[in-house]
């Protein structure tokens, strides 16, 4: 990473001590909190060094916005951040130091119109468009400019090892502190078991790269953070995540399978993961008593949801009920009698991605957030197979795709892809990590 220097960029040093009012701040008032120490440690970093700006909005992401402070209304330190990475590109861009095209891609235009679907959508939902939609689709384009060098790839791969790191290590603190395993499943630094055991789950890929391609320290930590984040993966109880690590594995495997063998280790995966969970059914004598209501009990309760989610897809099929709409309406097309009357007044998620964005965006949000995920997909399947064998690019792309899959995965089951920001960093970093066309030489048609 190139530092700024203070002649061409003074007036980042005149910001300094202004964030570090503002950290301070923020520091004092909060009791000291973790969060708020990591803050003023990364301030001078993030103003200094450009692109740790960005480094710190993903790291920020990953850490469920732990490390941003709001300043204002609707403007927090990681706002100012990736704005400082525009202001800072912009002039490096004039000098002749950095480029700032953004390359053609089939994914640009899919996330553009996704993006744009969901402006809609909160129309016909009469609701006020959230910030973050705009956030997220910003960081994006930021992202697709920023991620096409090997050192970009190499800096993802260490933000998600150290996140993977502290959440794992945040686990660890929890476990300790409460004596074993709470009810329902690790945390970490947050409420979510699902939201926790899932953003692990996608750092472990790029601590795998760290392990093949880092340094000696990096090799070491990367062994520390698969350590620490399987073990505390297993113990936040998450079901749902759970299936998604066996599908990653099962990916992975496939991936490193010969062509003539993949379609034996597929159906033989396939069958043990479907054996599994019958298995334990069968055995605790559960498989011969499914009802409607034990699978609902089963799914946690979660088939008045889902049920609701589609009747509001089939009421309004084309455009959906609107962005943000289904905690507000589920209960009036949920099917009574499945739980008690207080229930239905409360608000709840779908539990499932693609039934969220079928009831709420219609065919036309679930079309467009569908093949996004093949797009991505089919250019990270791609750059492996163009990319050198056990280079860092191949193994950057197998991470990328193995945490789409993941994502993709999970959304089945309950919520999860299109609502985080981590998910358009991947998508993003898929398009920045293609192989450059190779060159023609002179004389060449």
């Amino acid at each position: 990473m190139r530092v700024l220097k203070t002649r061409s960029h003074g007036w980042v040093w005149a910001a300094l001590p202004l964030l570090f009012a503002l950290a301070l701040g923020r520091l004092v008032a909060s009791g000291f909190a973790l969060e708020s120490v990591l803050v003023v440690a990364l301030a001078p970093i993030v103003l200094v060094v450009p692109d740790a700006a960005l480094l710190y909005v993903i790291l920020d992401a990953w850490l469920f916005d732990r490390l941003s402070v709001v300043v204002a209304p609707a403007v927090s330190t990681t706002v100012l951040a990736a704005s400082l990475w525009i202001v800072s590109r912009l002039l490096r861009a004039s000098q002749g130091r950095a480029g700032l095209s953004l390359p053609w891609n089939t994914l640009n235009v899919l996330v553009g119109a996704f993006f744009a679907w969901l402006a809609v959508s909160y129309s016909l939902a009469w609701s006020r468009l959230d910030v973050t939609i705009v956030f997220n689709y910003a960081l994006y384009l930021m992202l697709v400019v920023a991620s096409t060098s090997e050192q970009s790839h190499q800096q993802l791969a260490r933000v998600g090892t150290s996140a993977v790191i502290i959440l794992g290590g945040s686990g660890l603190l929890q476990l300790i502190t409460s004596g074993g395993v709470p009810f329902g499943g690790l945390t970490g630094m947050v409420d979510n078991h699902v939201q926790y055991a899932l953003y692990v789950l996608v750092g472990m890929p790029f601590a795998w790269v760290l392990r093949k391609h880092g340094s000696k320290t990096e090799r070491a930590l990367a062994v520390v953070a698969l350590a620490v984040g399987g073990f505390t993966l297993l113990l936040s109880l998450a079901r749902g995540v759970y299936v998604a690590a066996a599908v990653v594995i099962l990916i992975a495997l496939l991936l490193r399978t010969t062509r003539a063998n993949r379609l034996a280790v597929g159906i033989t995966s396939a069958v043990g993961l479907t054996s599994l969970p019958l298995g334990f059914y069968y055995i605790s004598g559960q498989l011969g008593n499914v009802t409607p209501h034990t699978l609902n009990q089963l799914l946690s309760g979660r088939i008045p949801l889902l049920i609701a989610a589609w009747n509001m897809f089939l009421d309004s099929p084309m455009f959906g009920q609107g962005y943000g709409s289904f905690s507000r309406l589920w209960a009036a097309y949920a099917p009574s009698g499945w739980a008690s009357a207080s229930l239905y007044t409360m608000t709840f998620s779908t539990h499932s991605t693609y039934l969220q964005i079928l009831a709420e965006t219609g065919i036309l949000g679930f079309g467009l957030y569908c093949a996004i995920l093949w797009v991505a997909a089919r250019n990270l399947k791609k750059a492996i197979s163009q990319s050198e064998p056990g280079s860092m690019r191949t193994a950057m792309a197998t991470a990328l795709l193995l945490c789409v899959v993941a994502i993709a995965t999970h959304g089945l089951l309950d919520n999860s892809g299109w609502h985080d920001r981590l998910l358009y960093v991947f998508l993003a970093y898929s398009v920045g990590i293609r192989p450059a066309p190779p060159q023609r030489m002179n004389g060449e048609c």
